[in-house]
């Protein structure tokens, strides 16, 4: 009998400690507010299905819903400036992606890049549908081998997005948005320091009328 007490003390601490979580997002847009419903959350980690519910500022009634696994550590929910820190950076952006005018989303789906940083799904606006549609060529640049959210640069109109390898090389990537919400690489520069001890090789490339200019540099490393 007092095995199974104690058994049953054990299972309510569990689902006390582990338990479903949401999180409310009211200043991440000025048209929109967005309730996270998470299936796993612990003092520091949240984790499993994960259903992001927008509504228009002023509606109680949810018009559209979105499903994905994250992972996400809990501070990421926090985060003022969130792009500032790969690490810990903000579930949810409304952010013009395709610089039609209109804000379109992305959401955290968990840590999919190449360091085990935070990793995005993207969806634009369909102005047709009044629905967010999910793109997989931009999700392409929040995952896998590039750091954290991209960087949007309306003054320039270009999608920024990183990437590294440890202390061996950075690269700093700028695509154009074309007909079709197509991407199209435009910029790419490398610091790369596999070429010798005392200078990094830096590689910048430019897409000029169709066609790719390079010039090589070097600078001191320390």
């Amino acid at each position: 009998m007092r095995n199974i007490v104690l058994i049953g003390l054990f299972l309510i601490l569990c689902s006390s400690a582990i338990a479903q979580k949401i999180f409310e997002f009211k200043n991440s847009s000025k048209s929109y507010n967005v309730r996270l419903t998470v299936e796993n959350c612990d003092e520091n980690i949240c984790a499993g299905e994960a259903k992001f519910s927008i509504f228009r500022k002023g509606k109680k009634k949810a018009f559209q819903a979105l499903t994905t696994n994250t992972e996400f550590k809990a501070e990421g929910a926090k985060q003022l400036n969130p792009k500032i820190l790969h690490n810990y950076q903000h579930l949810v952006f409304f952010e013009d992606y395709n610089f039609d005018g209109v804000k379109d989303l992305a959401i955290r789906d968990g840590n999919h890049n190449f360091d085990d940083g935070p990793s995005y799904q993207i969806y634009l606006f369909s102005p047709k549908t009044k629905r967010f549609v999910h793109n997989q060529a931009f999700t392409n640049l929040n995952q896998t081998k590039y750091i954290g959210a991209m960087q949007v640069d309306e003054k320039k109109q270009v999608l920024r997005s990183f990437s590294r390898r440890y202390n061996l090389w950075e690269s700093i990537e700028e695509f154009k948005v074309v007909s079709g919400n197509r991407l199209k690489k435009v910029y790419q520069r490398m610091e790369d320091a596999t070429i010798d001890e005392k200078r990094y090789k830096i590689t910048t490339k430019r897409l000029i009328k169709g066609k790719w200019q390079t010039k090589i540099s070097y600078k001191k490393r320390w």
